[in-house]
């Protein structure tokens, strides 16, 4: 799905640098179409968004002088109108891919679940409870695991931290 460089042309390329400055208005600006604005990912198939980039790492365009985010516009285009509480999830985990086929419509909590369950969560609650291991990669298992007021916490990190704090305040004295 590459596109057609618009810069390659002296006329546009001179448009292109005048939209960039903001010297031309928005009627006066060349409307690039969304799909020359993506480039294919052989590896996984995802169609990655060139464009503007969101929060998170959505694609987002302007249209009809609104911010929409580029998966959400690719799935209504392909698909309809989005339903009320229903959001357009990735398959493929990756923000900026605006590939149809990754793409799925899904509750907030279809989300969190498949969060989840692809080890993405993070933060407490029952996301932390889904982890087998601390962030360092050590087990958590009874005998190394302590539970505090904070939820839990990995005995052989705090232990860690407990001698480089001692240590760093035997070298100050």
């Amino acid at each position: 799905m590459s596109g057609t460089d618009y810069t390659q042309t002296p006329n546009l390329r001179l448009i292109s640098t005048l939209c960039e400055r903001n010297v031309l208005s928005s009627s006066m600006r060349s409307v690039v179409p969304w799909q020359d604005r993506v480039i294919p990912e052989p590896n996984s198939g995802c169609l990655l968004w060139e464009g503007a980039i969101a929060g998170y790492g959505y694609g987002i365009i302007v249209r009809s002088g609104k911010n929409v985010y580029v998966h959400r516009m690719v799935w209504e285009e392909s698909n309809g109108s989005i339903p009320d509480g229903m959001r357009v999830l990735h398959r493929c985990d990756v923000p900026a891919c605006v590939n149809i086929d990754h793409l799925f419509l899904g509750t907030s909590l279809d989300n969190m679940q498949d969060m989840t369950a692809k080890g993405r969560g993070s933060g407490g609650g029952f996301f932390s409870a889904a982890k087998t291991e601390c962030k360092w990669g050590h087990p958590f298992t009874e005998a190394n695991t302590l539970l505090t007021s904070d939820g839990r916490k990995c005995r052989a990190c705090d232990k860690r931290r407990a001698r480089e704090y001692r240590a760093r305040k035997r070298a100050v004295s």
